[in-house]
């Protein structure tokens, strides 16, 4: 039996994000491991202690995501 088609076209599914927080290292991406339609998006959290402008770089859903866990 084969599986059912999607009725989805992939441009309309949503992208689902994953944080990746980061305490005293370096954080970094091999995008080529990364399934499509995964966002990632690294969150320093030492740059947000001690840069204020670290806060505004980061995308809206960052920004919701650092308040969330507390981070600031």
């Amino acid at each position: 039996m084969s599986k059912p088609a999607s009725h989805t076209p992939k441009e309309l599914t949503p992208k689902k994000t994953i944080f990746v927080t980061v305490l005293g290292g370096v954080a970094e991406v091999d995008y080529g491991t990364v399934p499509a339609g995964i966002e990632v998006e690294i969150v320093d959290v030492d740059s947000l202690r001690s840069d204020t402008s670290a806060f505004k770089r980061l995308s809206t859903k960052g920004r919701a995501y650092v308040k969330d866990k507390g981070y600031i």
